[in-house]
């Protein structure tokens, strides 16, 4: 050690009592976790012996791949005075060797400690990939393929996407589904340790939600239209490429429609065609209106009638000796119209010939369908082979017999 001889403070030596300053060491501890990767961060302990400024730096420094520190490479730093770890990054440049040390020096006092004392394999990193080919501006749910081209040297990939993403690969390219999140798509190169990261940003699109407007439900000979307020394509169920469609059944019907981007988007759309109702006037006095009976008219239940009288009921009651057609509009509980007619007339129809029967020289019998309005005839018979005719009144349910001489 060094001998130190105070002085008084006017300059002259006064021996008083002599002391050695304690000697300055530092031993670099052990290195674990070789090789390492080009880049890597490490963990550098070191034991301090002696004297230290409060402003002292302990500097940790890489040899070169033969263990030479002719021209160290800093790789990191610790500000103190005592022994401790030092946080270093090997740095991303280095070349691949298996002769590489590490020590530890300090600048207040200037001292270079010793070094680790075993040999490290650094291992040096591949080229980076160049630019991730791909679709920038994916739709949300496709499917996508992005890719580099091959590094020299590299036995594998590490590909990187966004959250929610899938897919996975070790190749030089991958195919995946986009779910939602934009992000960065990141490839690295690997030979036995990973190259820097090449990145594409990528921005979702996302799909267009369809809205179909039109009725769930309408009644039959109605027109239906669906339509869509969005899109700029569209592709219905029916295989239609117009944005509207018109519908005459009852089914589902889906629609199809791409946005500016590309992106596509689905919905469907119910709807049901109602039967119109069918109504049948029945009643009383319908047949034999024309003898001077009133009619009750009646149609079956329905939600709601109009009978031409004005009537909203079922049933109406139309007065004797007013002859007339008479229609009721009902609707059934979708809404939907029909409307039946009858026509009640005081003038009862000519009877319809059945045929003529036990012809005889003198005699013979006609049979004919009598209306319900009749209530009897007037027979006009003429012989056969003459012009002169001759006139019988007969009651309804009377056969007619004629005999002539």
């Amino acid at each position: 050690g060094e001998t130190i001889t105070p002085t008084d403070v006017s300059g002259n030596y006064e021996l008083t009592q002599g002391f050695q300053q304690p000697e300055v060491q530092i031993l670099t501890g052990t290195i674990t976790g070789s090789p390492f990767c080009a880049g890597a961060t490490i963990s550098v302990p070191y034991t301090a012996q002696g004297i230290f400024s409060s402003n002292n730096v302990f500097i940790a420094q890489l040899s070169n791949s033969t263990g030479s520190f002719a021209s160290p490479v800093t790789i990191g730093t610790h500000t103190g005075n005592s022994s401790g770890i030092i946080n270093a990054t090997i740095p991303i440049n280095t070349i691949s060797g298996i002769g590489y040390r590490i020590r530890v020096i300090t600048n207040t006092p200037a001292f270079s400690g010793k070094d680790n004392g075993v040999n490290i394999t650094i291992n040096s990193l591949p080229a980076p990939p160049e630019q991730i080919l791909g679709n920038t501006n994916p739709c949300n749910n496709s499917i996508q393929t992005y890719s580099v081209a091959p590094v020299i040297g590299a036995t594998s990939y590490i590909w990187a996407i966004p959250n929610l993403w899938t897919g996975t690969s070790t190749t030089n390219s991958i195919t995946v589904n986009v779910i939602n999140a934009s992000g960065n798509v990141s490839c690295k190169a690997v030979n036995i340790c990973p190259s820097p990261a090449t990145l594409l940003s990528v921005v979702v699109n996302q799909n267009p939600v369809p809205v179909i407007i039109g009725p769930t439900g309408v009644c039959q000979g109605l027109n239906v239209i669906l339509t869509d307020n969005i899109g700029v394509s569209w592709l219905w169920s029916t295989n239609s490429t117009n944005p509207s469609i018109n519908v005459t059944t009852t089914g589902l019907y889906s629609l199809t429609v791409t946005d500016a981007n590309g992106c596509t988007g689905t919905a469907n759309h119910a709807v049901t065609i109602y039967s119109n109702p069918l109504p049948v006037i029945t009643g009383t006095g319908i047949s034999n209106y024309c003898s001077g009976n009133p009619a009750t008219l009646s149609v079956a239940l329905f939600s709601q009638y109009n009978w031409s009288t004005g009537a909203a009921t079922e049933s109406v009651t139309i007065p004797s000796n007013t002859p007339n057609i008479y229609s009721v509009t009902v609707t059934n509980s979708h809404g939907c119209t029909g409307t039946t007619f009858i026509n009640l007339s005081s003038t009862c129809p000519p009877p319809t010939a059945l045929g003529i029967s036990n012809i005889a020289k003198t005699s013979a019998m006609a049979i004919w369908l009598q209306p319900t309005c009749v209530y009897g005839y007037i027979i006009r018979i003429r012989k056969q082979f003459t012009n002169t005719w001759r006139s019988e009144e007969r009651r309804v349910g009377k056969e007619c017999r004629s005999r002539w001489s």
